[in-house]
C-alpha cells in the first residue's frame, strides 16, 4: 500500500514539474505566438474586406467604355460609360460620379436607362489627368459600387511600340500603338531620317495604318542605319520626336537591337539633326 502510495506521489510530481516546464516554454514564446497571431488576424481582415469589396463591386456588371469622338477635343475627351446591375430597384434615381484624383469634390451625372437593361452616363475627361469613379443607387436603400480608378489606357495615348521584323532583304522596324481609343490619339503624318556614321542615308515620309486595335507604321529598307530620328504628328497637333540608336548588345545575336528614348530628348534631337552630313 506504502509502495503504491509513493508511486503516485512521484507521478503527481512528475506531473507538476512538467507543467511548470510547460508553462516556463509558453510564457517564453507567448510574445511571438500573440505577434503571430495579430498578424493572422490583420491578414484575416484585409482579405475579409477584400472579399466584401468584390461582392459589392459584382453589384454592377459589364462596364463598357465607349469614346464619343464626335464630341471630344484635345482638352475634353467625351466618353460614354454603360454598366448593368444584378439588381437594382426599378424606381431608384441611378447615377455616375466621378473626379480627379486632384479634386476633392465628386461631379454627379444622372444615368439614363436604356431598353436592354443597360445605364449610362457621359464623363468629360483630360488626358493629363486620373480619374476615379463610382456607381450611386438613391432607392430606399443607399448602395454604391464603391470607388475604382478608371483605367488610364481608355483615354491617354499608350507608348509607342517598337518591333523588329526580319524581312527577305533585311530586318524592318514597325512602330505602333496596340490601342487608340481617341481618334485625336491617333498619329496624322511622320518623317524619318536614317543616318550612318552621322550621314544622312535617306528621308522617309511615314503612313500609319491600322490593323484590329493596332495603329503602326513600318521603317523599311534600313540601309544598315546606325541612327534613325523621327518626328510625327498626331490629329490632336501634339508634336512627338523620338531617337532610335542601334546597339551590338551580343555578336551572336543575329537581329538588330534599337533602344528607345522619348522623354527630353528636344535638344539632343535637334543637335542630331542639324549635325547629319546631307
Amino acid at each position: 500500500m506504502e509502495k503504491r502510495v509513493n508511486i503516485l506521489i512521484f507521478l503527481m510530481l512528475a506531473l507538476l514539474g512538467l507543467n511548470i516546464y510547460l508553462l516556463f516554454l509558453i510564457r517564453n514564446e507567448a510574445p511571438i505566438i500573440h505577434c503571430s497571431g495579430s498578424s493572422n488576424y490583420w491578414q484575416i481582415q484585409e482579405l475579409a474586406e477584400k472579399i466584401e469589396e468584390y461582392q459589392e463591386n459584382r453589384w454592377v456588371m459589364s462596364r463598357t467604355f465607349n469614346p464619343n469622338n464626335e464630341a471630344s477635343s484635345p482638352d475634353a475627351l467625351h466618353m460614354d460609360l454603360e454598366w448593368s446591375f444584378s439588381e437594382i430597384e426599378q424606381t431608384a434615381p441611378v447615377y455616375l460620379l466621378y473626379r480627379s484624383k486632384e479634386a476633392p469634390d465628386w461631379i454627379k451625372v444622372p444615368a439614363s436607362p436604356g431598353e436592354t437593361g443597360l445605364f449610362r452616363a457621359s464623363l468629360v475627361l483630360s488626358s493629363q489627368l486620373e480619374y476615379e469613379y463610382q456607381i450611386l443607387a438613391e432607392g430606399s436603400i443607399l448602395r454604391n459600387s464603391g470607388i475604382t480608378v478608371l483605367p488610364p489606357e481608355y483615354y491617354r495615348r499608350e507608348p509607342l511600340e517598337l518591333r523588329v521584323f526580319e524581312t527577305d532583304a533585311s530586318e524592318a522596324l514597325v512602330l505602333g500603338y496596340q490601342r487608340i481609343p481617341f481618334q485625336i490619339h491617333k498619329p496624322k503624318k511622320a518623317q524619318a531620317w536614317l543616318s550612318k556614321d552621322r550621314e544622312l542615308l535617306q528621308t522617309l515620309i511615314l503612313e500609319f495604318e491600322d490593323s484590329n486595335d493596332l495603329t503602326y507604321t513600318r521603317i523599311w529598307p534600313l540601309q544598315d542605319a546606325d541612327q534613325i530620328l523621327l518626328e510625327y504628328e498626331f490629329f490632336d497637333g501634339q508634336i512627338y520626336r523620338a531617337i532610335l540608336m542601334h546597339e551590338h548588345a551580343f555578336e551572336e545575336d543575329p537581329y538588330i537591337i534599337w533602344t528607345y528614348q522619348s522623354d527630353d530628348i528636344e535638344q539632343y534631337w535637334e543637335y542630331l539633326q542639324s549635325s547629319l552630313k546631307r
